[in-house]
């Protein structure tokens, strides 16, 4: 299957479940998934565990239209398998929690040179107001250290 059929889905806003409790909040995408599942004739398929994609290995891929340099059939394979992950995540959502006192927190992690295929380092950053998460991030760092995951977490709190 190729994977043009994948390249203009773009979530809407009919495709985002709120759903109200006591509690506060519950944002899905349900439907969103299904839409990707459905388009990939993955439909009702059996859910799987994630795995890592590498860089290297597998056979040149016809498609170039989302691999623009380097793809190979293993990239369309391991989608798929990130397609059967999804498809065990249907009703998993974003739960935010009502609350009086939210105080802002950032979370800032880095490794260093962790990935194999590049050998480049890692950062990530959370902020939460409350127990609410609010925006997270992972990046690729050609710069190595802890300053620039923090640097990044600052800029999202501001």
């Amino acid at each position: 299957m190729l994977m043009d059929p994948l390249t203009n889905i773009k979530p809407g806003p009919s495709d985002l479940v709120i759903k109200t409790a006591d509690e506060g909040l519950s944002l899905l995408q349900t439907k969103y998934i299904q839409d990707i599942l459905k388009k990939a004739g993955l439909e009702g398929c059996k859910s799987c565990s994630i795995l890592k994609l590498t860089a290297t290995g597998g056979a040149p891929f016809d498609n170039h239209s989302l691999y623009r340099s380097s793809p190979y059939e293993d990239h369309w394979k391991v989608v798929k398998h990130i397609l059967r992950y999804l498809s065990g995540t249907l009703l998993y959502g974003l739960h935010l929690k009502k609350g009086r006192n939210l105080p802002i927190l950032a979370y800032c992690d880095s490794d260093w040179d962790s990935d194999p295929d590049d050998c480049k380092s890692t950062s990530g950053t959370s902020v939460f107001v409350g127990p609410n998460p609010v925006s997270w991030s992972s990046k690729k760092q050609t710069v190595v250290g802890e300053y620039r995951s923090m640097a990044i977490a600052m800029a999202d709190v501001v």
